[in-house]
């Protein structure tokens, strides 16, 4: 993520500091940089999460990331169609995400994973209700459905009927 207040990685800190006191073992991984970092360390180091917080910059090759997370998170507080979303499902990472603009749009809007923009308990709840496996797996089934919509077949299908009305009607 570019560390950017539209990405509110804020509010993704205060969550995982809730969560390590359930989960003590939890690591998070953020892959990224930008003109919030060193304000976002020194919140770190402010809820004592320091060592439990990895910093990787900014990198190219996210499948390695995504094959390492158990959870995706976007707490951003607006987004367009986010193609990060769809890679997260693609690599089947359960995800919890803020309920605005193209999110629920890309997610589905009964995605179990909606949390309240800005709201660090909902997300620290979902979070830890995640790492169950049995939770994890339903929502899995859930985002594997929503992202068959995006299926390149399918969607050139779709651009084709919307093309085949618009033509009907010239």
């Amino acid at each position: 993520a570019r560390l950017t207040s539209q990405k509110d990685i804020g509010t993704l800190l205060e969550a995982f500091s809730i969560l390590l006191k359930k989960e003590p073992s939890a690591w998070l991984l953020i892959a990224g940089s930008g003109p919030l970092e060193e304000s976002l360390k020194k919140l770190c180091e402010e809820l004592g999460i320091q060592a439990k917080v990895k910093w990787l910059g900014q990198i190219n090759e996210t499948s390695r990331v995504y094959m390492a997370s158990d959870i995706f998170v976007l707490t951003s507080r607006y987004e367009g169609f986010g193609l990060v979303l769809l890679e997260a499902m693609e690599f089947h990472v359960p995800i919890v995400a803020s309920n605005n603009t193209s999110i629920p749009e890309v997610l589905g809007k009964d995605h179990p994973g909606l949390v309240e923009t800005g709201n660090y308990l909902l997300f620290a709840e979902k979070i830890s209700y995640l790492l169950n496996s049995e939770n994890a797996k339903k929502l899995l089934a859930t985002q594997d459905k929503q992202l068959e919509k995006f299926d390149i077949v399918e969607t050139s299908k779709q651009h084709n009927l919307i093309y085949s009305e618009i033509l009907k009607h010239r």
